[in-house]
């Protein structure tokens, strides 16, 4: 383990985030409630049949303490078991559910478990609005950014807060939680666009994977937002990355960390492997990934108030990243 990358690290969260603004999320959450028929939202599922139940799913495992498996479903429904793992596989793939912290089990995405915990009222509004419609969720809460984009943009506020397992509870504001945003998500972004007709508010999760001593911290946001139609790499050193995958964040220094490296060197599985291989196959979608909260911030702002497409600003020294690659050294 590298105590310099691990040292960078915890100076980088530290220095960036703050704490989380239950104040916008409160404006995001009535936003969307009163956006639903004021715009079209498309999904992956078009040409399939509508399933009103998958908002009963839904509050089903709600009221199971956010985790549920097929029989119970089933059962509680009054429907067959392979209907419950149908409704279970779609909501999958459109990421309000995960699989693989527990093989039997199916989990709410915890990004929705943080959202029903810090504003129970208004996320039970959009579950019941946007689910029965196959909307995924997290381009649901990315949608904001598209809309804003669009018009002229004053000011834009951008607040990251982290949640780290062994860190403690610094970040998020009601005592006595604990966010099971790990191993899918290190913290959250909550971005807030000022324009001249209207205020748009973003609540979205980040994660932050290892390559070696490389942190990639990556965001649920489509290409379509920054211009950008299909997957690409900016020309040169590596500023912004558009992928369709993420991986499990386990935070750098951490027990799973180190265990996981000596298992892989034994030749061994973690279970952060079937972890992955859930999200690789069930949430492959649009990300953006930057080495740094900097680079994504310039970026998002860039985007906002220029309408800057940043595959186009590779060469512009403004995007290298200085402070990281100067630690490098």
């Amino acid at each position: 383990m590298s105590q310099k990358a691990l040292s960078r690290y915890k100076k980088m969260t530290k220095e960036h985030c703050e704490r989380f603004n239950l104040n916008w999320l409160d404006h995001e959450l009535k936003n969307l409630s009163m956006m639903l028929n004021l715009h079209d939202f498309t999904h992956d599922f078009l040409s399939q049949k509508k399933l009103p139940k998958l908002k009963d799913v839904l509050e089903h495992m709600i009221s199971y303490n956010m985790v549920t498996r097929s029989n119970w479903l089933a059962e509680d429904l009054d429907i067959s078991r392979r209907t419950a793992q149908k409704y279970l596989k779609r909501l999958c793939y459109l990421r309000w559910l995960m699989r693989g912290r527990w093989v039997t089990f199916t989990d709410i995405n915890p990004f929705l478990q943080l959202l029903i915990y810090l504003s129970p009222k208004e996320t039970g509004k959009v579950v019941s609005s946007y689910a029965p419609k196959q909307i995924d969720l997290l381009k649901l809460f990315a949608s904001p950014l598209l809309r804003a984009v669009d018009e002229k943009v004053n000011n834009v506020e951008i607040i990251w807060s982290q949640h780290e397992p062994t860190w403690g509870m610094h970040f998020f504001s009601r005592q006595g939680y604990y966010p099971r945003l790990y191993p899918y998500f290190n913290g959250t972004i909550q971005i807030k666009i000022e324009t001249d007709e209207r205020d748009f508010y973003a609540t979205l999760p980040y994660n932050i994977h290892w390559t070696g001593r490389n942190c990639h911290i990556t965001l649920p946001i489509p290409f379509e937002f920054y211009g950008v139609e299909s997957c690409s790499y900016s020309k040169g050193k590596l500023k912004v990355h558009f992928d369709n995958s993420v991986s499990v964040g386990i935070p750098l220094g951490s027990a799973s960390y180190t265990s996981r490296q000596l298992l892989r060197q034994w030749g061994q599985t973690h279970w952060s492997d079937m972890s992955n291989r859930f999200l690789h196959k069930y949430w492959k979608n649009e990300y953006v990934e930057c080495f740094s909260f900097e680079t994504h911030e310039e970026i998002l702002k860039q985007r906002l108030y220029n309408k800057t497409i940043p595959t186009k600003q590779a060469s512009e020294k403004k995007f290298l990243l200085k402070q990281f690659l100067a630690e490098l050294d």
